[in-house]
């Protein structure tokens, strides 16, 4: 539904905790349970840090080199945002520098201007 959505009305999407994750191409998908900042930055291939690819195929690929992490500051995952990055550029080289992380907290929303591919952070 919300594919067809994308794809044949334009419609915005959005959505919050698991819900705003999905909406990068890099998935964190914690498979094997979550992981905090330390535990990733200390091994970023502990067996926490599973990954997958896109759940919606993006019709403008805007976040097509991006991976997000909610809950961001309130759980204090900076660093294993990082580790994600660094994670992912090291598995796929061809990425290596574009890959980019978005980390939002509760209460917080990012709006992506197609015409423009300017974001604006609210809240």
């Amino acid at each position: 539904a919300v594919q067809n959505a994308i794809d044949n009305r334009n419609v915005p999407i959005g959505g919050t905790s698991a819900g705003c994750d999905i909406q990068g191409y890099y998935i964190y998908s914690a498979a094997n349970g979550s992981t905090t900042s330390v535990e990733a930055d200390v091994n970023p291939y502990n067996a926490q840090m599973t990954f997958a690819n896109f759940f919606i195929t993006q019709k403008y690929d805007i976040l097509h080199n991006v991976i997000i992490d909610t809950h961001f500051v309130t759980r204090k995952r900076f660093g294993r945002l990082l580790a994600f990055i660094a994670r992912l550029e090291t598995d796929i080289p061809s990425k290596k520098g574009m890959i980019k992380g978005i980390g939002i907290n509760e209460q917080t929303a990012f709006a992506i201007d197609l015409e423009t591919n300017m974001s604006v952070l609210l809240g």
